[in-house]
């Protein structure tokens, strides 16, 4: 059952009346929505309300890690993921 693989970090408040969402990937052209919503979390007081294994639901054959080069010379790796 695809519940099985949503852990929650906390239980869904009941006065929760808008979820704002986005989807990263071809979809997300110049990174428009993820980077939006990203300035909302940012912004407002937003959290975590539960995660998925991206084991489950991430071909990593087609969806890479992204790795970024620090100043320092060492890198950050940043895997997908799926948080909502």
């Amino acid at each position: 059952m695809i519940m099985d693989n949503v852990v929650f970090d906390h239980e869904p408040p009941a006065t929760l009346a808008t979820m704002v969402i986005a989807f990263g990937g071809w979809i997300d052209a110049g990174r428009a929505a993820t980077g939006a919503l990203r300035h909302l979390v940012r912004d407002l007081p937003a959290e975590r309300l539960a995660r998925m294994d991206p084991e489950e639901f991430f071909v990593f054959t087609q969806e890479r890690p992204e790795v970024r080069l620090r100043d320092d010379g060492d890198r950050d790796v940043h895997w997908p993921k799926s948080e909502f």
